[in-house]
């Protein structure tokens, strides 16, 4: 049985989707395999694969974000929406940051480095600038998320008042320009035979990572998915489900294979890898046309959904658990690697469930009810 398409409800597999792609970014942070197993340089670049993760969480984010800007045909509250996006991202990134720069300190950096990089980032200017000292190297991501919640309800504000289909061409805006310009400034030099030059995060260059998220969030909207099958539909999500696992492993492998590593490109082998997890993630999204099938019941797994729930905290904060650990631990016996690489995974997702469940939550619920009196 399909589901007709549905907006402001949850939709229960896309928290397990996310909970996956949040063990993948954990564990190619957190996991290594330690020097006295054999291949364990392989098995370990092979976990390269997880960091693929962050692709998925750009496409849920274009999909949910897609949704709240684009079903909204008559008005758009600004104010409503920037007040949502606040209580989300904020005040667990600021718990972090304080945490980060508590940690940077103890380890030695400078005061002066600490408050540079804490400031560009609650600007959101650290992909632009080079902070002295970099506090969390998961960050990059989300100044990327943020400067797109910025971005997508300005852009289709300025096409819904100038065009008869804003939702379109705020699907192509944030897909052909941002490829094209990468194209523009880094194949160049792989064509002259250097190699390419980077994995550029400054926006606006990073911006179509939300492209396949926005794009279905136009066809849900649409009711795409009710023309199609349910035979269909599961096709669809296995060879999405099928694209990630491959992209996770080929990149992985690019680690691995020694031809690949000589081939000494890879930015560009972490651009096909993310092309292939974005696309494979579109794919899987056709889930949410039949919730019942077989690839939305088994991302509703409760402890899939558990870790999508605190997935924004388990991210913050699992980095720098691992930094601490690895920083004060020495190397050499195994309950010493088996202490610097499963307490950091099992710790942060502690301290994750106790910041969502008393501190993002309650502000999030303290908003929310100030958002519903202000409407009355």
């Amino acid at each position: 049985m399909k589901d007709s398409p549905r907006t402001g409800e949850p939709i229960e597999c896309l928290d397990g989707l996310r909970g996956v792609a949040i063990i993948l970014v954990v564990i190619h942070h957190c996991f290594y395999f330690p020097p006295t197993v054999p291949y364990s340089e392989a098995l370990t670049g092979l976990l390269q694969g997880g960091r693929l993760g962050v692709a998925i969480f750009f496409v849920l984010s274009g999909f949910l974000m897609g949704l709240v800007i684009f079903r909204d045909r008559e008005s758009f509250n600004l104010r409503n929406y920037a007040i949502r996006r606040f209580a989300r991202i904020y005040p667990p990134f600021f718990l972090s940051l304080l945490v980060a720069a508590i940690v940077a300190l103890t380890l030695g950096q400078s005061i002066g480095g600490v408050i540079q990089s804490v400031m560009l980032h609650l600007s959101s200017l650290a992909n632009w600038i080079d902070p002295k000292v970099q506090l969390n190297e998961v960050y990059w991501s989300l100044l990327i998320e943020i400067h797109f919640y910025i971005l997508l309800p300005l852009v289709h504000q300025l096409y819904k008042a100038t065009t008869g289909n804003p939702a379109v061409w705020t699907v192509l805006t944030f897909g052909i320009p941002p490829l094209a310009y990468r194209v523009a400034t880094h194949y160049s030099e792989h064509i002259l035979g250097q190699g390419w030059v980077g994995f550029d995060l400054a926006t606006p260059k990073r911006m179509d990572s939300f492209f396949f998220g926005l794009l279905f969030a136009w066809l849900y909207l649409s009711g795409f998915g009710n023309r199609l099958s349910t035979n269909q539909l599961g096709k669809i999500c296995g060879l999405g489900a099928s694209l990630i696992i491959v992209s996770l492993l080929a990149y992985g492998i690019t680690f691995v294979s020694p031809l690949l590593v000589s081939a000494n490109s890879p930015a560009f082998f972490l651009e096909l890898g993310y092309m292939g997890c974005q696309l494979g993630t579109f794919a899987l999204l056709f889930m949410t046309f039949n919730r019942t099938g077989f690839w939305a019941r088994l991302l509703s797994n409760g402890w899939l959904k558990f870790c999508g729930l605190v997935s924004y905290e388990w991210y913050l904060f699992h980095f720098l658990t691992a930094r601490i650990f690895r920083k004060l631990l020495p190397s050499g016996s195994v309950p010493i690697y088996f202490v610097k690489m499963l307490v950091p995974i099992i710790g942060s997702l502690i301290v994750s469930a106790l910041v969502y469940r008393y501190f993002s939550q309650p502000i999030q619920n303290r908003l929310r009810r100030n958002i519903t009196r202000v409407t009355l």
